[in-house]
């Protein structure tokens, strides 16, 4: 179960958080309508599958299909307010697209603050980020006893989920000369050369008997990983935003250089798809949008900070942290009604926000307030006295 290929660096070297926890939470919610969390998304090598708890203590089946769709058929689009299909007497066929949205919208999450009922609270990062942190801890805590241990089983799942991502491109792309086919082929080139020169060869050295010098040189390694997977991530975001045939100022923003300043018209497009698009794309437009210090931007990233989808809130979070102290008010607003909204969801949305906020800089009297707001025992207030005991909320 799961999506196609989400690798997961979890800071607290839990394998539970990425092997098995992780990747089950972020399946939940992805492609349902009024009720997101009851929905699994299942992505086999050709086919795509919506499954539905049967909510039948007797039965021992525990989900049953909801929309199944074979790839590819068909193309598909999904417009800037919901998914279409361009056949209607075929209406499971918009899940290949979505999982492809979906897919893309994960990789391109920056990390962001979790807790894990084992190991306390940690910061986890998937997709491109996976890499960068991944080296990031080669580098700092070496491969020692257990953290050996880890660093073995998280690149074999890595290894094995690589495979079935080239896999999974190459059948939705097929052989067809469309633009948006053309991209998808490209980017399973790119993840199955990562694999080849990089994580078969990481996951080698690591295996080894003996490891002196592995933690170096699988870092080295590691940061060539990353470069590679970025290439895939372009070609992934070039393919997805042909397919879904997206308005032009919107797709040129989103398929063009990231680290490019916006247009006016692109800015204006992708604060509309913040406010009123699908919901994965307002995902990925609040990730363009990071860097943009435009009044209605940071309108539109507020607006976000109260959305009930996890992803929605990384992104929001994540860019109003980067916006200094000035946004500090904000994210203590909604994660105090985050926290106060009842049982904590897989991914605990006032988690997320109250780590954006301890990342501020120079915010120590809004931490210590919304510390003491927070009901007891709440996850958000196990995160916030964390950190604070640990000394990593600014001064």
């Amino acid at each position: 179960m799961g999506l196609p290929w989400l690798p997961a660096f979890c800071a607290s070297d839990c394998l539970c958080a990425d092997a098995d926890h992780l990747t089950w939470t972020l399946a939940q919610g992805l492609a349902g309508g009024d009720a997101p969390e009851a929905l699994l998304l299942s992505v086999e090598p050709r086919r795509v599958t919506l499954l539905r708890p049967t909510g039948n203590a007797s039965s021992p089946l525990t989900h049953e299909i909801a929309a199944c769709s074979e790839l590819p058929r068909r193309s598909c689009r999904i417009s800037r307010t919901g998914v279409t299909a361009l056949t209607p007497q075929s209406p499971a066929e918009p899940v290949a697209a979505l999982a492809l949205l979906i897919w893309l919208a994960v990789e391109r999450l920056p990390p962001w603050p979790s807790a894990c009922s084992s190991q306390g609270c940690g910061e986890v990062a998937v997709g491109l980020a996976a890499r960068t942190a991944g080296a990031a801890a080669l580098r700092r805590d070496g491969l020692t006893g257990a953290r050996l241990a880890v660093a073995r089983t998280r690149l074999a799942t890595w290894v094995h989920a690589a495979r079935a991502g080239a896999a999974f491109l190459a059948d939705v792309a097929g052989g067809r000369r469309e633009a948006w086919r053309v991209r998808l082929r490209y980017a399973a080139e790119w993840l199955s050369g990562e694999l080849d020169e990089c994580l078969v060869p990481i996951a080698e050295l690591l295996s080894q008997r003996r490891c002196v010098g592995a933690a170096q040189a699988a870092a080295e390694m590691m940061d060539r990983a990353a470069a590679m997977h970025n290439g895939f991530v372009e070609c992934l975001t070039a393919g997805v935003v042909r397919l879904l045939e997206l308005p032009g100022a919107s797709g040129q923003a989103l398929e063009g250089d990231w680290a490019a300043p916006l247009s006016p018209m692109g800015r204006s497009e992708l604060v509309y798809l913040c406010r009123a698009g699908a919901p994965t794309l307002r995902v990925l437009a609040a990730l363009r949008l990071m860097d943009d210090e435009h009044p209605a931007v940071e309108a539109a990233l507020r607006q976000m900070l109260y959305s009930p989808l996890w992803q929605q809130v990384v992104a929001a979070s994540v860019a109003m942290a980067r916006r200094g102290p000035t946004a500090s008010h904000a994210l203590a607003s909604a994660g105090l009604a985050a926290a106060q909204d009842g049982p904590s969801r897989p991914i605990d949305r006032s988690v997320i926000l109250f780590g954006a906020l301890c990342g501020l800089d120079g915010a120590p009297e809004a931490v210590q307030a919304c510390l003491e707001a927070l009901p007891t025992g709440s996850v958000a207030r196990g995160y916030v006295e964390a950190r604070l005991a640990a000394g990593t909320v600014p001064r």
